[in-house]
C-alpha cells in the first residue's frame, strides 16, 4: 500500500478513540510499512477523550509515549524527515485547540488525523522517526 492509498483509506474511515484516533493514525502507518505495531500496548485500552489523556498523562504525556514506542519498534529519530515518515506536531487536534500530535510526513506537509478529518499542513514539527529504509 502505498501512503496515499494509506491517507485516502483514513479519510474514509470515522474517528474512534483507542482504534483509529490521532495517535493510532500513525502507528498504523508504521505496522504497515514495517510489521511492527508501536501502538500495541494501547490499541482498545482507551475510549474516550478523556480515558486517552488519564493514559498518557499516567505513561509521562505522549511525547515519552510515543518516543518509547518508536524505540521500541527499532525506528530511528530523524531532525530531517522525508514523505513516510512519522512525527510529532503541533496541531489542531479537535478536543484542544493546539495541541501535539502524531502525523505522518508528506513532503512539505504533515497529515494527521483530528477528530473530524484528516487534515495536511506544514504544522510545526516536535519529533520524528525514520519509517522503513
Amino acid at each position: 500500500m502505498t501512503l496515499q492509498d494509506y491517507l485516502d483509506s483514513c479519510r474514509r474511515r470515522r474517528w474512534e478513540w483507542g482504534a483509529h484516533d490521532c495517535t493510532l493514525f500513525a502507528a498504523d502507518w508504521v505496522r504497515l510499512v514495517t510489521g511492527l505495531d508501536p501502538a500495541a500496548d494501547w490499541r482498545g485500552r482507551y475510549a474516550s477523550a478523556d480515558e486517552c489523556r488519564s493514559r498518557l498523562s499516567n505513561a509521562g504525556g505522549i511525547e515519552a509515549v510515543v518516543s518509547r514506542s518508536m524505540r521500541l519498534a527499532g525506528l530511528a529519530e530523524t531532525t530531517d524527515p522525508r514523505p513516510g515518515d512519522v512525527g510529532l506536531v503541533r496541531a489542531p487536534t479537535g478536543v484542544e485547540a493546539m495541541g501535539v500530535i502524531s502525523a505522518i510526513c508528506q513532503g512539505d506537509l504533515w497529515v494527521a488525523r483530528t477528530v473530524g478529518r484528516v487534515v495536511a499542513a506544514p504544522f510545526p514539527l516536535v519529533r520524528a522517526w525514520r519509517v522503513g529504509a
